[in-house]
This record gives C-alpha cells, sequence and structure tokens, in this order.
C-alpha cells in the first residue's frame, strides 16, 4: 500500500513540474525560500526508523492531511484554469489517500481491541 501511495505522490509531483514547464517556469531548489508561502511538509529524514505500525498510519493520515491542505492553498493561486482543474484533482486525491489511511488505522485498532 506505501509503496503504492508512494508512487501516486511521484506522479503527483511529475504532474506539477510538467504544468510547470508549461507555463515556462523552473523547478526551483528545494532550499531558494522564494515563491508564495504554502504550507511546509516535513521531511521524510526527520522521521525515526522505529515506528510501529499504528505509528506510521497516523503520521501517514497527517501528512495526507497536510498535502491536502498544501494543494487547497495553491488552488487559491491558481490563475489559469487548467492548473486549478490540476490542483482540484490533486487535493481530491489526498483526500481518497489520508480516508484510505483512516480506514486502515481504525482496521488496525479494531484488530487490538
Amino acid at each position: 500500500v506505501f509503496q503504492e501511495l508512494a508512487m501516486e505522490e511521484m506522479e503527483h509531483q511529475a504532474k506539477l513540474e510538467l504544468e510547470l514547464m508549461k507555463l515556462g517556469r523552473v523547478v526551483r531548489d528545494k532550499g531558494s525560500g522564494q515563491g508564495p508561502h504554502v504550507t511546509r511538509m516535513q521531511s521524510l529524514d526527520d522521521i525515526p526508523a522505529d515506528l510501529t505500525r499504528e505509528e506510521i498510519l497516523l503520521l501517514a493520515l497527517k501528512k495526507e492531511a497536510a498535502a491536502f491542505r498544501l494543494y487547497v492553498e495553491m488552488l487559491a493561486l491558481a490563475k489559469d484554469d487548467h492548473v486549478y482543474e490540476l490542483l482540484f484533482a490533486l487535493s481530491e486525491e489526498e483526500m481518497r489517500h489520508k480516508l484510505r489511511f483512516e480506514r486502515m488505522y481504525d482496521a488496525l485498532k479494531a484488530r487490538e481491541s
């Protein structure tokens, strides 16, 4: 499941980078700090390697919610209809991911009780 979702996230990145190139923009280095302020995502380097299944699912829930907020914030900045539609679709996909993790978390908790 995590590998499948990771691939989807990489597709999200590719779609966004393609839209930037279509607009004649380049993808900035992560550390540039320029451009509009949007929600910042926690680096994977900051995540401990020894998390339990429950902790992994809670972290995944948190990251999907943050990704959803990021796309919604970017929606407010979109000036092009095509870009707006892409960001809207990506935000919906992030919400589906979050719901999937919620179901997995609920199933894990149900097995524990």
